[in-house]
């Protein structure tokens, strides 16, 4: 059946426990080990108010989207809310297929004092840039206002200035709009629903050698504008300072941040990540500056990573440590714990520096600008609308954020649990696009979550076009997902089951054929080509008619997932400086030469190896008729991302026919 030999899928799973005991051993002795959220969380963005940590991501066209994270120590974190929990009303509705690779980039999330309220900003390529604000990150967020309209928008982050100016950052997407690798600044009205100024070149990375230049966030420290942004690309790329006097530039630069020479990754004196991408930048209750980034791992996903943050002599900030000396940090395997703030410093932290890094006199005149509350713009969205310069007329959706919304049950950056005991699906779990009302429901007197088998379109050629895909992200190094079916089908044709989704995909469903169930494993691969399903493997069911005269199945599924070579193997092959992004492929590092020092800080216990690149991620499917024994059920299937996202596990359902009484599964 193409399985792994006992043998070696033992010394995988010895290995993958070593490294998770090293990580539990650093965490006991006060440090960390990265990554700290091993899971697909791209383009994160952080910042801290009060003495908490509030994070969000990309999530493209999963939904809930936008989800809200919180920590108090910035390693440890939560799922506490979604932004978008209904997604956007311009997206694909019923079983129209998923807007792959679409919907919310790069977003970024804010705090303005003037109005207590908390921004996120993010670009969607295809429609221009949004905005939503809350009172309350855990609670409710406004309808999505549209600032900006326009094909290529992307990345944009705001920056609150001391006088009560708002100011915008952004990036192009040259998919869309022809060009990329430069970064422009606009400024906003003040109730930040609208650009009031010209779109300003601030940095051009085709005429310095930083080429895809994107993902930009702002600050101001010190009197000074300041844009981090990565440059050279998502899976080889690098991190950029830029500094000016003024929001529109002139900016000087310097690269602060890259993968790590192989000599100092294979020495353990830097961390083997590749290609440290686009991140946030706030600090601790200590004054420890720290900065949050991703780093992509292919079927993994962008998982994210926390480095130290240091000064220079001159004024730089430098990220990570800088083991060579040459002044661009190389990201840190582990490191000493942020100092968490405590009660004392969370009740007095108005008149503390803890918002963000920056200095919160930024904010301190804003108090007394003439701002318009977003809770106004709750009040009036029509007349709102009337004044964004977009054809898109959200007028029309004024409400749709507060409609189709599911109660909240938060769960754990990295839960893998099914959770279906509740009144609502917990927030680990996402649709692969905009859900709608008869795709599933809770069902908290049985403990389990109904899905539908509801029929697709008539185009439909594989579960790449199914919006209504239950999923979760991998975690890494290896997870376990495991959950109980009962299968009830209608007509031939139903079926129901467990799905490891991305640009390839598997599935140990439940199908029936009009007169029994068959327990049976699919493959699809290039998924998005429109490629063909094909069968694997069979195995007929006991089927039990029910006191109506339907028949069901019950059936126990498992998919077991993990980095199938988690360690450094002579065998394997060893990546390039270039593949990496590091030492080598650096061109110039700065607009002008000059001297650095390193950032000082204890680092932890090695616990990050060097490992097969791109990384193979096992899938071994089971079943149980019993809940006890596992029986394995087909070949080891390996995982591959899917479209700007990780791959994912989760549910599935699907119908040839749709007729009264169709088939559903409910899932335990």
């Amino acid at each position: 059946m193409g399985l792994l030999p006992s043998s070696k899928i033992i010394q995988c799973t010895v290995l993958i426990t070593v490294l998770m005991l090293a990580a539990q051993l650093a965490a006991a002795q006060g440090y960390f080990t990265n990554p700290v959220l091993n899971a697909d969380y791209s383009d994160p963005d952080v910042t801290c108010v009060d003495g908490e940590f509030w994070m969000t991501a990309s999530s493209f066209n999963c939904v809930p989207g936008l989800q809200i994270l919180h920590s108090r120590d910035l390693v440890d974190w939560e799922i506490v809310g979604a932004a978008l929990p209904a997604g956007s009303p311009y997206w694909s509705g019923a079983l129209g297929s998923p807007d792959h690779g679409g919907g919310v980039w790069a977003p970024s999330i804010r705090y303005r004092e003037s109005d207590g309220r908390f921004y996120i900003f993010w670009g969607d390529p295809d429609r221009g840039i949004f905005q939503v604000s809350a009172s309350d990150p855990r609670g409710r967020w406004t309808d999505p206002v549209c600032v900006i309209h326009g094909r290529g928008l992307i990345d944009p982050c705001p920056l609150f200035d001391e006088d009560g100016r708002v100011y915008l950052v952004h990036a192009w997407a040259g998919s869309r709009a022809g060009f990329k690798s430069v970064l422009n600044v606009c400024e906003l009205d003040a109730t930040c629903s609208r650009a009031v100024g010209e779109q300003v070149l601030v940095f051009d990375g085709n005429k310095n050698g930083n080429l895809t230049v994107e993902g930009p966030k702002f600050y101001k420290h010190g009197g000074r504008y300041w844009i981090f942004a990565p440059a050279g690309g998502v899976k080889t790329g690098w991190q950029l300072a830029m500094r000016a006097d003024s929001p529109y530039g002139p900016y000087e630069w310097r690269r602060v941040c890259e993968a790590a020479s192989e000599a100092d990754a294979a020495a353990g004196r830097a961390a083997p990540t590749r290609a440290p991408h686009q991140g946030g930048w706030v600090a601790d209750a200590a004054g420890q500056y720290w900065f949050l980034h991703f780093e992509d791992r292919h079927a993994w996903g962008r998982v994210v990573h926390l480095q130290p943050m240091g000064w220079t002599a001159d004024g730089w900030c430098l990220i990570g440590t800088d083991p060579d000396g040459d002044g661009i940090g190389e990201p840190v395997s582990s490191w000493s714990r942020p100092t968490p703030f405590t009660r004392e410093q969370n009740a007095s932290s108005q008149s503390q520096n803890v918002t963000s890094p920056l200095l919160r006199e930024q904010n301190a005149s804003s108090q007394s600008q003439n701002v318009t509350s977003p809770l106004l713009r709750e009040q009036n969205a029509s007349s709102q609308s009337q004044n964004v310069t977009s054809p898109l007329l959200w007028e029309q959706n004024a409400s749709f954020q507060s409609r189709n919304v599911a109660p909240i049950q938060t769960a754990g950056a990295t839960e893998t649990r099914t959770g279906f005991t509740g009144t609502a699906i917990p927030l680990n779990w996402q649709w692969h696009g905009k859900p709608e009302v008869d795709w599933a429901m809770p069902n908290p007197s049985d403990g389990c979550l109904r899905m539908n088998c509801l029929a697709h379109d008539n185009d439909w050629h594989n579960l790449w076009d199914s919006p209504n895909l239950l999923l979760e992200k991998l975690v890494g190094p290896s997870m376990q997902l495991t959950a109980r079916l009962v299968f009830r089908p209608a007509y031939e044709g139903d079926r129901a089951g467990l799905v490891v989704m991305g640009m390839d995909y598997s599935t140990l469903e439940l199908y029936y054929d009009g007169e029994k169930v068959l327990l049976q494993r699919r493959v699809c691969t290039d998924t998005d080509g429109g490629s063909a399903e094909q069968v694997i493997e069979t195995l007929p069911l006991k089927t039990v008619m029910s006191e109506a005269g339907m028949p069901y199945c019950t059936v126990t599924v498992r998919v077991d997932i993990r980095d199938k070579y988690p360690t450094s193997d002579p065998a394997r092959t060893v990546v390039s400086n270039n593949q990496r992004g590091g030492k080598a492929s650096r061109a110039s590092n700065s607009s002008r030469a000059s001297s650095h020092t390193t950032a000082s800080e204890s680092q932890g216990p090695s616990a990050s190896l060097v490992s097969q690149w791109p990384p193979v991620v096992e899938c071994l499917f089971s079943y149980s008729l019993d809940g006890r024994r596992f029986t394995d059920f087909g070949p080891a299937f390996t995982a591959r991302e899917g479209k700007w996202i990780g791959a994912k596990t989760g549910f599935f359902t699907s119908a040839d026919i749709k007729k009264n009484d169709g088939g559903s599964v409910e899932i335990y």
